[in-house]
């Protein structure tokens, strides 16, 4: 069972000792973010297509673009036949 209101008191006191040192706070609030603005906050720098993540989060946001909407299936490995993972069906 989740306990969303114990987890969320949790980490809003992590993010208050982690107050004074912005740079401890950003990682901290990326890594467990409570809305979706802090999951794509920019911050420093990364491997990331900033680009990419925008177009996708402005997607997602207003709608536009050609979401596909996800639908309830199962995943199967492709493999060969010595057993090597070719992707995924």
């Amino acid at each position: 069972m989740n306990n969303n209101v114990w987890a969320k008191k949790h980490l809003e006191a992590e993010r208050e000792l982690k107050k004074d040192d912005a740079e401890l706070l950003t990682k901290f609030v990326q890594e467990y973010p409570f809305t979706i603005e802090e999951v794509f906050r920019k911050s420093g720098t990364n491997i990331f297509h900033q680009r990419n993540i925008a177009k996708q989060w402005t997607d997602l946001q207003f709608g536009t673009g050609n979401i596909i909407k996800p639908e309830v299936g199962f995943l199967e490995w492709r493999r060969s036949k010595s057993g090597k993972i070719l992707g995924v069906d």
